[in-house]
């Protein structure tokens, strides 16, 4: 009786090892799994703001390098005038409220091939196909939905936004050439009152292509008594 119970043992030892064989896979399998969704998480993490949801710097400056070669494009840098002043008024959680009201109506603006992004503070990138026409038009339709009255609590805010403009038909080349031209386009804008500039040689200094950011970080509102833009007439 007794020499029976070791074959019946070792009968049994194959179909154990093939069990613990198949549970060490699905261990593997899961393991691997759960890795690539938290790979995936952090390279999502790692290209979108942490705040708005929107795409952000490092995203968007790869996207204008891949749209570069996909056709005539238009890009634009805008950011909120006297967004110092609702922080200062009605505290960071509003303005940061009023950031991401600003986030979604900016993408919503921009489908179905636009692109929106923000690179930092209330300091955002759009990217629209140059269809043509005058591109000034093109962003203020776009600035035009961010001006619409915000609730946040009991404060209703009046967000209004100043754009720099640049367009591969100026003769941008490079990603960081097309950013720099619409930030000296902005710079101007802001300096001169006007809602929207769009990049001009002959207004703007030289570029060099290589430095994205010609300039030190720009007061976020207008000047009290604007120049007038010599590009504009000026009461428009």
């Amino acid at each position: 009786m007794h020499q029976g119970r070791p074959a019946a043992s070792s009968r049994r030892w194959p179909t154990l090892l093939t069990a613990a064989l198949l549970g060490y896979a699905a261990g593997v399998l899961s393991t691997r799994r759960r890795d690539r969704r938290q790979l995936a998480a952090a390279r999502a993490e790692a290209r979108h703001d942490p705040l708005t949801g929107l795409p952000n710097r490092r995203a968007a400056l790869a996207e204008v390098d891949t749209r570069l070669a996909g056709g005539p494009l238009l890009l634009a840098i805008a950011d909120l005038d006297d967004f110092k002043q609702v922080n200062d008024d009605h505290g960071h959680l509003v303005g940061d409220d009023l950031l991401c009201i600003v986030a979604v109506r900016l993408y919503l603006a921009g489908q179905p091939d636009g692109f929106a992004a923000r690179l930092a503070g209330d300091e955002c990138l759009i990217l629209l196909p140059d269809r043509g026409g005058d591109p000034a038009d093109a962003i203020s339709a776009v600035l035009s939905l961010l001006a619409e009255p915000v609730t946040i609590g009991t404060a209703t805010l009046w967000p209004h936004a100043s754009a720099g403009v640049a367009t591969t038909a100026s003769g941008a080349a490079s990603w960081r050439h097309l950013i720099a031209c619409a930030d000296q386009a902005l710079y101007r804008a802001k300096a001169s009152g006007h809602t929207v500039a769009v990049h001009d040689p002959q207004l703007d200094p030289p570029t060099p292509s290589d430095d994205p950011r010609p300039y030190t970080r720009r007061r976020d509102h207008r000047p009290r008594n604007p120049t007038p833009d010599p590009g504009t007439p000026t009461g428009t």
